[in-house]
């Protein structure tokens, strides 16, 4: 069946222009097209600088405990030398 005249799927004339994305709608369309996408790379930007701000203040705290942890495992090697010294001790007097 032929239709003369514009139907849903052909626009009129009227409404087109040389440009295929003249219309009001598809200009709407893009402009938010082009501010989710900026508002989408500010927040990939954003995260990107809290996840590294997170892992930087993680691999400090880490740090830390390792070097806390490092202290203790010296000072303990300390107390078990010395004691190791005061039994050798102990043991030779009793010989």
């Amino acid at each position: 069946m032929r239709v003369d005249g514009p139907t849903p799927e052909t626009p009129s004339a009227s409404v087109t222009s040389s440009d295929p994305l003249q219309t009001f709608g598809e200009r709407k369309q893009l402009e938010r097209w082009e501010e989710d996408k900026a508002k989408l790379k500010d927040l990939t930007s954003r995260a990107t600088d809290t996840i590294a701000e997170m892992s930087e203040s993680t691999l400090d705290a880490l740090l830390a405990n390792l070097e806390s942890l490092r202290a203790k495992i010296v000072e303990q090697r300390s107390q078990r030398d010395k004691q190791r010294k005061q039994f050798d001790a102990k043991l030779e007097a009793e010989i």
